[in-house]
């Protein structure tokens, strides 16, 4: 294989012809892509790649997720509480089986798992911060730069030439097939029709634990107990930021989860 002096490069040059990944380039610093078509434009040829990353040697790798590189991406962000759901979403089924990781630059972590076309969702409804990114979507991947500075890095013992891409467990592929709907089998009483006020600045948050404490307590689905929680506060003038209520939530399931252990 090819060694230039450029490690961006040789890393492009890599996951094309020992992982047969089909990668662009990006924008240094950025994820933009810098070829007319973007991730539509990704190839595995080698002569096409050098030429990309000698015109912008400074450029980042970007790989298309979905059917085209045969996998999709768990990508957890931590400014929307996606470390907070993934521990959640955790403790409520099992641990993710060991498989590529990638470290983010802006501090989350992409989880590799094999393409399955059952698929339907990009987002873990009820898990703020968790996307799916498969057909039609690309992730950044090491040694790209992010716009803060930082580089991505591959998680030491998950490096894909090391770690085989699991595929996704059942449970997990289960959620991403499933839409949770509120559906009431008789007609809505009137404590359910008080969600729907909403209130007014001074007296959100109150409302707020109040209405999650008491969704919560009567061990109501918490998929359904989110979708009211966040009804109500579209309700609210002006409503609460939608992270706030997300992490209100998180913190309240989890206390009601250990309560119900013991």
């Amino acid at each position: 294989m090819p060694i230039t002096k450029n490690p961006v490069l040789n890393a492009a040059i890599a996951y094309s012809q020992m992982l047969h990944w089909k990668v662009f380039p990006i924008h240094y610093k950025s994820k933009i892509p810098i070829t007319e078509h973007g991730f539509k434009d990704a190839t595995d040829n080698i002569d096409q790649i050098k030429k990309w990353w000698e015109e912008h040697p400074d450029g980042g790798i970007g790989l298309p997720t979905g059917k085209i590189n045969n996998l999709v991406v768990m990508d957890i962000d931590p400014r929307n509480g996606g470390n907070i759901s993934l521990e959640r979403l955790i403790d409520e089924n099992e641990e993710l089986p060991h498989t590529v990781e990638c470290l983010t630059g802006g501090g989350g972590n992409h989880f590799y798992f094999k393409y399955d076309e059952r698929i339907s969702k990009s987002k873990l409804q009820g898990y703020e911060g968790i996307d799916i990114q498969g057909n039609g979507k690309y992730v950044v991947l090491p040694t790209s730069t992010h716009p803060n500075g930082n580089n991505y890095e591959w998680e030491l013992s998950s490096k894909p030439v090391i770690t085989p891409i699991a595929y996704m467990p059942d449970w997990l592929l289960k959620l991403l097939q499933t839409e949770y709907r509120i559906k009431f089998k008789t007609k809505p009483s009137e404590e359910y029709l008080d969600i729907l006020k909403g209130v007014t600045n001074g007296g959100r948050n109150n409302s707020m634990m109040s209405l999650i404490g008491y969704l919560l307590g009567k061990k109501i689905d918490y998929r359904i107990a989110y979708e009211l929680v966040m009804l109500w506060n579209e309700r609210n003038e002006p409503p609460l930021e939608a992270d706030t209520v997300t992490t209100a939530f998180n913190n309240m399931l989890k206390k009601e989860a250990a309560k119900r252990r013991g």
